[in-house]
């Protein structure tokens, strides 16, 4: 009994050693919202107790055993203490677990680097709303929608289609103008323009409309409702899923941190091939007799493409120049438009380039076919 009452003698002084260090330390840090030292005391308190439950089983079970193990067991008892002792002030103990580290980014994140004109409009408060909506919008798209539509007949929705498709087109015209008017028309530099957070006229109109920006891509969140409604789920691809999910989370980014400045070029252009893209889509519901008006649907396609090799090469040459823009938004914005490039240049090859082959070869074949008869 010797060995348990050693233990229970550190057990005491240890325990006296946490409760020193929290009194001492519990009020500054607790007011700071940091770690509280209590749980690592807690913690040490739950060690010891179970490793002198554990030595009581022991010699209850194998005291032959338990007399010649006791220099080792005690040598790592003295080894796990010291380890604690080591992080009972706060500081190590912080770098040992690393979560107040986490926790302070995120609250200084949210709190000092926001802008501040944009942190109470709607559905900018916080990540909350966003991510209620991203998380609603894959489980609908990916399980839900197929599942509830399984045993139903298609909806045709033809009216409610050139509706939607007709306000997209005058939301993407406003964006439009908005964005030249705010500043990419003369004042917006092409090369570096960094984020003008003041609250002058043109500071706010730019930051509204990359409010706007942000609600539409809520809204076009409605084309997969449809796609599902409609029973198209070849459509839902996850080129499809992919884009709709990343650009309601950069437009976000975008309205919280940095609504104005270099990053508001792409919403311009984006808009713009919205415009055209929407037209095509509200013609396309008035029924097939528009199909032979509908002939650029290849180039549709294709400017999509341009549009996102011009996005890149916009905030790439960031790195070059030194811009007073954020490197970690500009990466962001690089990767984005170069995976996108390679999704839709993947897209256009499959549909066009592929399937152009394979009409030019059945073409060939039903000549060489005819050719075989006539001789």
């Amino acid at each position: 009994m010797t060995l348990l009452t050693i233990i229970l003698a550190i057990k005491n002084v240890l325990i006296l050693k946490i409760q020193d260090t929290g009194d001492l330390n519990s009020e500054t840090y607790e007011s700071k919202g940091d770690f509280n030292v209590n749980f690592a005391a807690d913690r040490a308190k739950n060690l010891v107790s179970f490793l002198q439950s554990k030595l009581q089983l022991n010699m209850i079970n194998k005291p032959e055993e338990a007399t010649a193990s006791h220099g080792t067991v005690l040598d790592t008892v003295f080894a796990r203490f010291l380890d604690d002792i080591q992080c009972f002030t706060v500081e190590k103990y912080q770098k040992a677990y690393n979560m107040p580290g986490i926790v302070d980014w995120y609250r200084d994140l949210m709190q000092n680097k926001i802008d501040k004109r944009t942190e109470d409009w709607f559905l900018v408060t916080g990540p909350g709303p966003l991510l209620m909506i991203f998380v609603t919008y894959i489980y609908f798209s990916t399980s839900a929608g197929p599942k509830y539509m399984r045993d139903k007949k298609p909806y045709s929705l033809k009216n409610v289609l050139i509706i939607y498709n007709f306000i997209q087109v005058v939301l993407s015209c406003t964006l439009v103008y908005e964005g030249l008017a705010s500043g990419w028309w003369n004042d917006y530099s092409f090369g570096c323009q960094p984020v003008d957070r003041s609250m002058s006229p043109k500071a706010l109109r730019m930051a509204r409309a990359v409010w706007l920006y942000y609600i539409c891509k809520l809204i076009e969140l409605a084309d997969t409702v449809f796609f599902v409604l409609r029973k198209k789920q070849r459509q839902i691809s996850f080129l499809h899923v992919w884009h709709h999910s990343i650009m309601i989370v950069t437009a976000w980014i975008g309205v919280r941190f940095f609504p104005g400045g270099h990053a508001t070029l792409l919403g311009v252009i984006n808009s713009f091939i919205h415009i055209l893209m929407y037209s095509y889509y509200m013609l396309s519901a008035f029924g097939p007799h528009m199909e032979k008006y509908l002939w650029w649907k290849r180039h549709l396609t294709t400017l999509q493409l341009v549009q996102f090799f011009l996005i890149f090469i916009h905030n790439y040459q960031q790195f070059r120049l030194g811009c007073d823009f954020p490197k970690i938004i500009t990466g962001l914005l690089c990767f984005n438009a170069g995976f996108f490039t390679y999704l839709f240049g993947s897209f256009y090859v499959k549909t066009y380039l592929s399937s152009m082959s394979k009409k030019d070869n059945r073409i060939r074949n039903a000549q060489l076919t005819s050719n075989d008869k006539n001789d």
